[in-house]
């Protein structure tokens, strides 16, 4: 796994995301909002190559898509999910090479 800006991002996720391969790009990926008891992720699934799946957690080691519901407009895809009770919850985007 390449991370030549030693940023933690890999190269994969760079492209997903249209992020330069050199250059800190942790300012450029999408980040969650919590509002109203959900806690959402909006992002733009820019290459047509790769699959972009949302998944949820509530304690950081088992995700899963359900409970996840997503729409798109325009092209911008928005991810929700409902914070279950005053508990944790954390969303991440997958991202793989089309098969």
């Amino acid at each position: 796994m390449a991370i030549p800006a030693n940023d933690g991002i890999p190269n994969l996720v760079k492209y997903a995301f249209n992020l330069p391969a050199l250059v800190n790009g942790q300012a450029g990926l999408p980040h969650p909002t919590a509002s109203n008891g959900d806690l959402t992720l909006t992002f733009q699934p820019l290459q047509t190559d790769l699959t972009y799946t949302v998944e949820a957690s509530t304690d950081l080691a088992n995700w899963s898509g359900t409970g996840v519901n997503t729409s798109v407009n325009a092209g911008v895809e928005t991810a929700s999910y409902a914070i279950p009770g005053n508990g944790p919850a954390f969303l991440r985007i997958v991202v793989a090479p089309d098969p």
